[in-house]
């Protein structure tokens, strides 16, 4: 009877590495020929000849994870047929790469902003999820299409946002997260327009003035001051992007 070894090398092995499983078929009455099907949980994986007693079959086909191994040995005129003892062999999870881009960037208070994150690995192309963060708070979760993520929002508010990406992992590619990047929203500049009512008075008529604040970004806050011939006359908090001041006896005039 011939003596049946297997050996996987490297084992473990992380996905996308090349693995050579052998089989070695010997004994003491001669060298044995013939072949050998390797099995993969019970499953063909491939056939390969002997040459003086030793297959060999190299594969990077394994995914991640904890995997069985066997080899059938063929027989030959003199051999009988044999099957290998159980190899258990393991397939760590590969470690990609995470690129988080930021476009624009500084921005404007409104504008849409968009978070690209690409996951990359010369092990294949990764799939899963990407979560997109600002300053530790998830914004979204994004499903990869082809190894890219994308997220679009208008509503990081004017100043510094720290902004990152992380990589969720999935059955072959380990979590992995992006450096960080840190987004500056300016302010945006609003436009003022400013109402007199009546636009024609005597001296000393009570004058209404109205400044409407508004902005594609949003309904503006805030104050508007009204200023009398250089000088503040009022400080009035807006109203829905509105502020109203109504001038009494002479404070304001209209020449």
């Amino acid at each position: 009877a011939a003596g049946l070894a297997l050996a996987a090398h490297p084992n473990p092995a992380t996905f996308g590495q090349s693995v050579t499983l052998t089989a070695t078929v010997s004994s003491s009455a001669g060298t044995p020929t013939g072949s050998v099907a390797f099995q993969h949980h019970g499953l063909p994986l491939a056939t390969a000849s002997l040459s003086n007693g030793v297959a060999l079959i190299t594969t990077t086909a394994l995914t991640g994870g904890d995997h069985t191994l066997t080899f059938d040995y063929s027989g030959d005129d003199l051999f009988s047929s044999a099957t290998s003892g159980v190899l258990a062999f393991s397939v760590d999870k590969a470690m990609p790469s995470v690129l988080l881009a930021v476009s624009p960037n500084p921005a404007i208070f409104g504008e849409s902003v968009t978070l690209t994150a690409t996951v990359t690995s010369d092990a294949g192309v990764p799939t899963g999820s990407v979560v997109f963060l600002a300053q530790g708070t998830a914004l979204a979760t994004v499903p990869l299409s082809a190894g890219v993520a994308v997220y679009s929002t208008s509503a990081f508010n004017a100043g510094s946002h720290a902004l990152a990406a992380i990589y969720t992992g999935d059955g072959d590619f380990a979590s992995a997260s992006a450096a960080g990047v840190t987004l500056a929203v300016g302010k945006a500049t609003p436009a003022i327009t400013l109402a007199v009512q009546p636009d024609a008075t005597t001296f000393g008529q009570s004058v209404t003035l109205t400044a409407t604040v508004v902005s594609a970004a949003g309904v503006l806050s805030g104050n508007v001051l009204f200023y009398d011939d250089g000088d503040v006359a009022s400080t009035t908090l807006l109203s829905d992007g509105v502020a109203v001041f109504t001038a009494l006896g002479a404070r304001i005039r209209i020449q």
